[in-house]
């Protein structure tokens, strides 16, 4: 019946485009979780896994035969008695705690399965990942998850074919995308066994459940962020006229950029890299320190977006108040960017063009004496989006009048000090070209400065 299912199975699916190779068992010799004879009967077991091999063969000439083995398992037996078995799979979880490179203790394995028990296969981790948890209390030490990640595969990656080490790996699965609640204790409950024991409801690149909303909510750990680094080491990623969500590992953080649908063609190419230097810049429109964190994002062919970017960036300070501000290369100008912060830590800015990004602490006026606009006159058709006033006393409100005294839109000053008209009236039309007034009013006194809309 077993084989019959394979024929099967081969039947099926060997013209999907999807298949890439067949996979036999997982683990079998492994008693306490599969309940079978495998391990106990190894010659017989390998025997007919070289039956069933054979019968792939027979029905499906394009795609490889491998095992799925417990680590080394009853690998002597299936080089012996399998001979048609084209890749050894094995879950492994040899990591021995390695912070860079590869990790040793998962590099030993090509060198046994090739030197120590001479079997010269592609080898392929249908399991590994960071099996022996650990807690910072009741926290999932996310960093040792990133580091086990990452360490297994350098050393896979150092022993593929034309690397220094065995030449033959050909790749592995990440155990695993989510947590296995299913798995482990009770299937509602999101357990902790203690550090260092193995519990598949911690084994997920995505967490699985919060509090009330348990468990459908799906969170991102870091470590997602970690393969992105490995794979995509230039920092690039390919857009879609879709837009989404783009991550970017710069100096070892992460940094989210949200592109709206439309606001580059396909094929946009996006980059960031972490800023070496920052111009001085003139005529900054608020009372800031500059911090010397930044970054600079790119598209390659130099477009910039038909629509305003969301870019979250990441910054630790030791209290105070910060915005992300854009270099403007035509003015010369630091422009601050409105902006809020998250309880992760981001900075979170919206932005009409790709440039230079700075943080910068902000020194709230007191005052609304001070306020200041920027773009004044605002010029949509070269890109302006809003008009920013700055160095308002924060708590302050600005009202907007039009020539003819009529009030279309006010706004509240942020925490930083700084309101943002993003050029529309109270019923979010575009407002007219024209001068208007803005009128300033809070603890700091009140205060009238005209700006203009020029269309």
């Amino acid at each position: 019946r077993m084989l019959a299912s394979v024929r099967q199975m081969v039947v099926d699916f060997k013209d999907e485009p999807y298949i890439l190779m067949w996979i036999l068992g997982n683990e079998n010799e492994n008693t306490g979780s599969t309940h079978t004879n495998a391990n106990a009967q190894q010659a017989a077991y390998t025997a007919f896994v070289e039956q069933a091999a054979q019968l792939i063969k027979s029905l499906d000439s394009n795609h490889p035969v491998a095992c799925s083995l417990l680590d080394i398992g009853v690998l002597d037996q299936m080089a012996a008695n399998a001979p048609h078995v084209d890749i050894i799979g094995a879950n492994v979880y040899r990591y021995s705690g390695a912070v860079s490179g590869a990790d040793p203790g998962v590099v030993s394995y090509f060198t046994d399965v090739k030197n120590t028990h001479a079997v010269d296969k592609p080898v392929l981790f249908t399991e590994y990942g960071d099996i022996h948890q650990v807690f910072n209390g009741t926290n999932l030490d996310t960093t040792r998850q990133q580091q086990a990640h990452a360490t297994t595969w350098n050393a896979i990656v150092a022993n593929e074919a034309g690397a220094a080490g065995t030449d033959t790996a050909i790749g592995g699965f990440a155990f695993e995308w989510v947590d296995n609640w299913w798995q482990n204790g009770g299937p509602t409950t999101h357990d902790i066994v203690g550090s260092g024991s193995t519990n598949n409801e911690w084994h997920g690149i995505f967490s699985q459940g919060a509090g009330n909303r348990s468990p459908f909510l799906r969170q991102m750990r870091p470590v997602y962020q970690t393969y992105q680094g490995l794979w995509n080491p230039s920092g690039a990623s390919r857009v879609t006229a879709a837009g989404g969500r783009f991550l970017f590992s710069v100096s070892g953080a992460t940094v989210f950029v949200d592109v709206p649908p439309g606001a580059f063609p396909a094929g946009a190419s996006l980059s960031a890299s972490t800023a070496s230097s920052f111009p001085s810049g003139t005529g900054t429109t608020l009372d800031v320190s500059p911090t010397g964190q930044g970054l600079t994002i790119t598209e390659a062919s130099g477009l910039q977006p038909a629509k305003t970017l969301t870019v979250y960036f990441p910054f630790n300070h030791n209290g105070g108040k910060f915005v992300l501000a854009r270099f403007d290369t035509t003015t010369g100008q630091w422009v601050p960017l409105k902006t809020s912060r998250d309880a992760a830590g981001y900075l979170i800015a919206e932005t009409p063009h790709l440039t230079l990004f700075q943080a910068m602490q902000v020194a709230p006026s007191s005052s609304a004496s001070r306020v200041l606009a920027y773009p004044n006159p605002a010029r949509p058709a070269i890109g302006h989006t809003s008009i920013a006033f700055t160095q308002i006393p924060p708590g302050s409100r600005v009202r907007l009048f039009n020539i003819a005294g009529e009030e279309i839109r006010d706004i509240d000053a942020d925490n930083v000090g700084a309101a943002y008209w993003d050029l529309r009236n109270a019923d979010h039309k575009d407002a007219a070209s024209g001068v208007y007034f803005a009128v300033i009013d809070g603890s700091g006194g009140k205060q009238v400065i005209k700006v203009a809309v020029q269309r």
